[in-house]
């Protein structure tokens, strides 16, 4: 009886010159659904709450964006924001499998290294016929075993690690498309810009329009904390390309 994950499903279109972010329509995503990006939103709007916590600028944090009071424009600029709080949360998921990986056995991996935790399954699973690490996609690979002939104390470890591959894939397919999206919102910022001058906003203009200058600024730190994530999730990734490869070379 054969055992194993899930194997990774996620796939994302890329957008084209007016992504329904860009026209300001709400079009068909695989990205996330709209409960995801409400309560993305709902987070994001508690601006208050956060002042006092780290934000985008220092670092791997949520993106709060300051409003414009002008909808068009608060909601294209909110979107991306909603979209990579919610890129960030899988990057995040990620990070807690690869210490829980790093942390499953404490006695035979006492430096807590995912160096450590491969060399033990290596050495109890490599006499286990049904034991193979395949690669399911260019970035995402599964262990495969017969849940009978595995010890049970291993097998949390397996799961865990065709976990971690499928996050692994989910963030590198999707990167490039935030990313993408969030730089035709920077080449257009000019549009924006003038639908905030021609709204009817008084007193507010001087604000508003410091607000949107400050939230392009905060757009190309998000751009930045995307490709950071997607190096260093590749990074890892490279770690469990070492795991398989050891199992290739004794023919497994």
């Amino acid at each position: 009886m054969w055992f194993c994950d899930w194997c990774c499903r996620w796939w994302i279109d890329q957008p084209d010159e007016r992504t329904p972010l860009m026209s300001g329509q709400r079009g068909p995503s695989t990205y996330v659904t709209d409960s995801a990006v409400n309560r993305s939103a709902a987070a994001g709007s508690n601006s208050g709450a956060l002042s006092s916590q780290n934000t985008v600028r220092d670092g791997l944090f949520p993106a709060v964006m300051k409003p414009v009071q002008v909808a068009t424009v608060d909601k294209r600029l909110q979107d991306h924001a909603n979209l990579f709080n919610i890129h960030l949360e899988l990057w995040n998921r990620l990070n807690e499998k690869e210490k829980e990986l790093q942390k499953l056995f404490p006695v035979e991996n006492p430096e807590f290294t995912l160096r450590g935790t491969f060399n033990h399954l290596y050495n109890t699973c490599r006499k286990f016929p049904s034991f193979s690490v395949i690669r399911l996609h260019a970035y995402c690979l599964e262990i495969k075993y017969d849940g009978h002939e595995i010890p049970h104390d291993i097998i949390p470890a397996l799961l865990c690690f065709n976990h971690a591959n499928r996050t692994v894939k989910e963030l590198v397919d999707k990167g490039p498309s935030l990313a993408q999206s969030i730089r035709l919102v920077l080449k257009n910022s000019n549009e924006l810009s003038r639908e905030v001058r021609v709204a009817s906003l008084g007193s507010n203009m001087k604000t508003c329009l410091e607000n949107f200058s400050e939230n392009l600024e905060i757009l190309e730190v998000i751009l930045a904390r995307v490709e950071e994530i997607e190096t260093k999730t590749k990074r890892i990734f490279d770690e469990f390309l070492t795991f398989q490869s050891e199992f290739q070379a004794i023919g497994i």
